[in-house]
C-alpha cells in the first residue's frame, strides 16, 4: 500500500475537522425538535388524563359516600322514633282491653312548646310524618324545597338521660320527658312527664309518701324532632347544589322550636320514602283500637304508601300511627359536572320520576329498608 504525503493526510484531517464544527443541520435540527415536541405532547396529554380521571374518580367517591351517608344518618333516625325511655304508651299496652291514649290528629310539624294545640297523646302517638310538599305552618322555616322531594319528621326521646356523663347536660328551658316507675304515681294517671319543668316523679317503685330526695328522682331525657328535607341550594341561593337539610327541635332564647334548617349532606337531588303500615294482625284480621280491642297489629307491615297515598289524599292519622317501616329513596349527584358526560337517564323512586337532566352530573341512586323497632317491636305478638 502506498504511502500518503504528509500534506495530503493534513488536507484529509483539516476537511474532516470543519466537518465536525458544522454541527447539525437545520433538517437535523427540525427533526430533534419534532421528536421533542412529541414527546411533550405525549406526557401532558397523559398528565392531562391522569389528572382527569383522579378528579373523576374523587367525584364519584365522594357521590357514593354522600348518598350512604345520606341514607345512614336517615336510617339511624327512624330506628329511635317512637324511643319514650322506660314509658310503655297505653295504646301498646296489650293488658288493657280498651286502648287509652290513642291520637286522634296529625300534630302540626312545625308546632313550638308551650301552644295551645299541643297534645301530648297526638306527639307521643305518632312517631313519623310524611309529607310530598313543606306542610302548613313550615313554609318560612322550610324554604326553597327542591322539586319532588320529601319531607320526613321523626319523634323520640334521647336513649341517654341527663344523668348519665356522656349524655348531654341538662338545659334549663328545654324540653324534657320523665317517666315515674312509683306505682302510685302511675295509678293516679302521674305515668309520665313532657314539659319543661315539674319534674318531680319517682323512679322508686315503692314510692314512699314522705318527700322524695333529688337522687332517687327519675331521670329526665331530652326530646328530640328532626325534620328533613332537601333544598335546592347549599350556601347561598343560586349555587345550584341541591342539599339535605335538617331541621332539630331546641331551645333558642325564649323560642322553644323547629329551628333554622342546618345543611347535612350536599348532591342529594331526590328524596322520597314509602311508609309500612300494620293494619293486620298475625291472624290476618284488621287492627282495632277501639273499646274491647284485642288486635293491635303484629309489628309486620302489610302494606306500603306513600304521602299523598296513590289516590291522591294526604296520610292521615290512622295511616302514620301504624307505621312500623320505612323504606328510603335517595337520588345523589356529583357536585361537579364531567366533561363529555351527559346524563340522558331516568330515575324512578317511589312511583316519582326524575330526569333526563342531559347535564353533566353523573347521578345514582340508593335505597333501604328501615324497621321503626320502637313502635314495631311494642306490637309484636
Amino acid at each position: 500500500m502506498p504511502i500518503q504525503p504528509s500534506s495530503t493526510r493534513r488536507a484529509r484531517r483539516q476537511l474532516s475537522s470543519r466537518r465536525i464544527s458544522q454541527g447539525l443541520t437545520l433538517i437535523e435540527l427540525m427533526v430533534s425538535i419534532a421528536i421533542g415536541l412529541v414527546l411533550v405532547l405525549t406526557m401532558l396529554v397523559l398528565y392531562t388524563n391522569i389528572v382527569r380521571n383522579q378528579t373523576q374518580l374523587s367525584n364519584t367517591g365522594r357521590q357514593v359516600e354522600n348518598g350512604k351517608f345520606a341514607l345512614q344518618i336517615l336510617q339511624e333516625d327512624l330506628r329511635h322514633a317512637g324511643f319514650w325511655g322506660d314509658y310503655l304508651p297505653r295504646y301498646d299496652d296489650k293488658g288493657l282491653t280498651t286502648p287509652a291514649d290513642v291520637p286522634t290528629a296529625l300534630p302540626a310539624p312545625c308546632l313550638s312548646y308551650p301552644d295551645a294545640n299541643w297534645s301530648d297523646v297526638n306527639i307521643m302517638g305518632i312517631a313519623v310524618q310524611g309529607y310530598a310538599d313543606v306542610p302548613t305552618g313550615c313554609t318560612t322555616l322550610l324554604t326553597s324545597e327542591a322539586d319532588n322531594t320529601d319531607v320526613l319528621l321523626v319523634r323520640y326521646v334521647e336513649n341517654c338521660t341527663t344523668a348519665e356523663p356522656n349524655c348531654e347536660a341538662d338545659i334549663a328551658g328545654r324540653l324534657y320527658f320523665q317517666t315515674s316507675r312509683c306505682s302510685a304515681e302511675i295509678g293516679m294517671g302521674n305515668a309520665f312527664v313532657l314539659n319543661t319543668t315539674g319534674f318531680t316523679l319517682r323512679s322508686n317503685i315503692n314510692c314512699p309518701a314522705v318527700a322524695v330526695p333529688a337522687d332517687i328522682l327519675a331521670a329526665k331525657r331530652r326530646y328530640v324532632s328532626h325534620i328533613y328535607y332537601v333544598r335546592n341550594f347549599s350556601v347561598s341561593s343560586g349555587d345550584g347544589i341541591p342539599t339535605l337539610m335538617r331541621s332539630s327541635f331546641n331551645l333558642n332564647g325564649a323560642n322553644l322550636a323547629h329551628q333554622a334548617p342546618q345543611a347535612l349532606i350536599e348532591g342529594i337531588q331526590g328524596f322520597r320514602v314509602e311508609y309500612g303500615i300494620d293494619n293486620e294482625g298475625a291472624d290476618g284480621a284488621a287492627v282495632n283500637y277501639g273499646a274491647g280491642a284485642i288486635n293491635r297489629g303484629d309489628g309486620v307491615p302489610d302494606v306500603y304508601i306513600t304521602c299523598p297515598k296513590a289516590d291522591g289524599t294526604a296520610c292521615g292519622v290512622n295511616d302514620m300511627f301504624h307505621v312500623v317501616s320505612a323504606r328510603l329513596h335517595v337520588l345523589a349527584r356529583n357536585l361537579e359536572p364531567t366533561p363529555g358526560h351527559v346524563d340522558t337517564k331516568t330515575y324512578v323512586l317511589a312511583g316519582t320520576t326524575y330526569g333526563p337532566f342531559n347535564d353533566g352530573f353523573v347521578r345514582r341512586t340508593y335505597s333501604t329498608t328501615v324497621r321503626l323497632m320502637n313502635p314495631a317491636g311494642r306490637r309484636e305478638p
